[in-house]
């Protein structure tokens, strides 16, 4: 990197942990209390439907990269999305059609996306004794850019953001510890160090937190868990921890897959499983599934016995620009392609995704860090379902039907 080059950072985390809400011994022992539903019907919004519409696109993605064959993908498509909506509200008139069609939003004004933003993360900050979920944004700029004052006002009124100046340039280690400082806060210690470097090049970061946490409405118990084989996706066998539980559970069977819907606390949030029957055709499914038209061929089944692997998945995507370019995002890697973020204008040149997610006993634990920075230069039912072979998965807010999470199995 050049010492006279001109530096500018957009970061984007997520956080999301589910921890159990009783007591270790209850835990060690499996005894952990089921929890009654609340909410007994999902539904999906218009909104939740372009965005889970971009969520399949990325996901689809990620997983054709040659690195990601016979291996574990996820990603939060949240972040993603919170991200280019953020830079959306600075991208010229060209460079936001590329974005609104990337994220399948042609339909929707940037006013319009910028209230529905809102709204998701009035819906997503729930706080009760069984699932936590909240998202945050902050906005920091050197005290040598100013920013745009209709892109600041739309940070703090739409997405709720702290917009504050820092001395990145003089002292880029007390900047750094500042913005660490935030995202350890508002991920509940599980980003403690945002992974781009902070230096005295930095211009301006923008950054957003989602923080969720939760447990199974019906846990699994440790004492049922038992090694079993998993199929990967190369061909090869591993012995993995296999959860075990008979439960109601809504599940769907066809001569082309298997999928089952898992809740986490009252109902309000869930995990939709999709294995293929032939795992040679788990990216042809994931391509043709509509999760949500799937989700309402789900009928409850009574007794079903549901084995699932606990599982740890983690990636560092560290070309997300490359993935926004492979959508058809391409302007705002030109400064042309966002003026109205800051004076004077740096284009976004880099974007990286952290994610690690794992599912056990109790809930699901999950991670993710998305960062970017940008450089001045030129029928019937079964009774038995098993997930012993590559699956995909999606974590879904059941009020809206906007997903949160995505991800693969293809390697244990």
């Amino acid at each position: 990197m050049k010492t006279k080059s001109m530096l500018w950072s957009v970061l984007l985390l997520a956080g999301c942990l589910a921890s159990a809400s009783c007591s270790d011994d209850e835990e060690e022992r499996g005894e952990i209390p089921e929890i009654k539903l609340e909410l007994s019907k999902a539904v999906q919004t218009d909104f939740a439907k372009t965005s889970n519409a971009f969520a399949n696109k990325l996901l689809l993605t990620l997983m054709a990269l040659p690195e990601s064959q016979n291996q574990n993908v996820c990603v939060s498509p949240i972040s993603f999305q919170y991200l280019l909506t953020m830079v959306a509200n600075g991208a010229s008139t060209s460079a936001l059609n590329q974005i609104q069609q990337a994220l399948d939003m042609e339909g929707y004004t940037m006013d319009a996306i910028n209230a529905h933003s809102l709204e998701l993360m009035k819906r997503l900050a729930q706080d009760n004794e069984y699932v936590k979920v909240a998202l945050a944004n902050g906005v920091w700029g050197d005290n040598s850019v100013q920013f745009v004052p209709a892109f600041a006002a739309n940070m703090k009124n739409f997405y709720q953001a702290s917009v504050e100046q820092l001395d990145f340039i003089g002292n880029s280690a007390k900047a750094a510890q500042a913005i660490n400082q935030w995202a350890d806060e508002h991920t509940d210690g599980m980003v403690k160090e945002i992974s781009l470097p902070i230096s005295s090049d930095t211009r301006f970061v923008l950054a957003n937190a989602t923080y969720f946490n939760g447990k199974w409405s019906l846990p699994f118990n440790k004492r049922d868990t038992r090694t079993a084989k998993f199929y990967n996706e190369n061909g090869t066998t591993t012995r993995v921890d296999m959860m075990t539980r008979q439960m109601d559970v809504a599940c769907y069977e066809d001569d082309n897959l298997t999928a089952a819907e898992l809740n986490y606390g009252k109902g309000y949030y869930s995990m939709i499983l999709v294995m293929p029957k032939d795992s040679k055709n788990l990216y042809k499914l994931c391509e043709e599934t509509d999760l949500w038209q799937l989700h309402e061929q789900l009928a409850k089944g009574y007794g079903i016995k549901v084995e699932l692997p606990r599982f740890k998945s983690e990636n560092h995507w560290k070309d997300m620009a490359d993935i926004a370019r492979a959508m058809g995002i391409t302007q705002i890697f030109s400064v042309e392609g966002v003026p109205g973020i800051c004076t004077p204008a740096y284009p976004i040149t880099k974007m990286t995704q952290d994610v690690v997610i794992g599912v056990t006993e109790n809930g699901t634990k999950a991670a993710a860090v998305s960062a970017g920075e940008g450089e001045f230069t030129s029928p019937g039912l079964p009774q038995h379902f098993r997930f012993d072979h590559p699956f995909f998965y999606a974590i879904r807010e059941n009020t809206t039907g906007t997903i949160l999470f995505a991800g693969k199995v293809g390697k244990l």
